[in-house]
Formats: structure tokens, sequence, C-alpha cells
């Protein structure tokens, strides 16, 4: 026997996990792992929802120019019209 399996005292040393601890632990695990589980899912929903308001404005943009561009033809039609 080596001398890292015996304590000072030359006893053995043993160490007793019993069933009840292992499960503790299990689920313990479990726990941990449902919260994480949680908190994924609340990052995936947040990013979706960025890439949703992005795409919002991205759209708003595209169509900004459009919309200066009608409106300075009706302003250019009217003036055209009033003289």
């Amino acid at each position: 026997m080596t001398s890292s399996e015996r304590d000072r005292d030359g006893a053995h040393l043993e160490v007793t996990i019993s069933a009840r601890e292992i499960y503790d632990q299990v689920m313990g695990l479990r726990h941990d792992f449902h919260d994480v589980r949680q908190d994924l899912e609340s990052v995936i929903r947040a990013q979706e929802d960025q890439a949703n308001r992005v795409g919002r404005v991205e759209r708003w943009v595209a169509a900004l120019p459009l919309a200066v561009l009608g409106t300075l033809g009706a302003l250019y039609l009217a003036a055209i019209k009033g003289a």
C-alpha cells in the first residue's frame, strides 16, 4: 500500500458516497441545466427581436429615398402648374 493511501496515523483513508448524495448532485445538475437552458432561450429571443427591429429599420431607410423623390417630384409638378 502506498503512503498516499494512509493518513498520518497509518489508518486507511476511505471515502463513502451514498446513493442519496449522488442523487442530490444529479438533481442539482439537472436544475443548473434547466437554468442555463432558460437563459439561452432568453438570449435567443432577444437576438431574434433585435434582428426583427433591424429589419424594420432597414426597410424604412430603403423606402425613405423613394418617398423624398416622390415628394420632390410632386412639388416640382405643382410649381410648374402654378407658374
